[in-house]
């Protein structure tokens, strides 16, 4: 588990690129609430399909599982749109994950 000076340097680093994107007009959001993930990818004419890890009705996702980030444009276009997810593997390993 992160301590919490791990996490105060992980939240400057993030504020970094949250300060670079914004000088480009890009606004970044995270959220952890997938079922509105996916209504974002649905309304996205440059994203593909949602792949099922990250679609809660195929995979449940709890809140330390993952979360996704949005960034928008001046218009309120999405400009970028990625998912992250975690999987516990501490009792098994990448291989046995896949092929159970």
């Amino acid at each position: 588990m992160m301590s919490v000076v791990d996490l105060l340097n992980v939240s400057r680093f993030i504020q970094g690129y949250v300060a670079a994107a914004a000088q480009k007009g890009i606004m970044l959001s995270l959220g952890g609430d997938f079922h509105e993930y996916v209504s974002i990818t649905r309304a996205t004419p440059t994203k593909g399909p949602t792949y099922p890890n990250f679609r809660p009705d195929r995979s449940p996702i709890g809140p330390s599982e993952g979360f996704w980030m949005v960034g928008v444009d001046r218009n309120n276009e999405v400009a970028v749109l990625q998912a992250v997810r975690l999987y516990d593997l501490s009792r098994s390993n990448f291989a046995e994950h896949l092929n159970p």
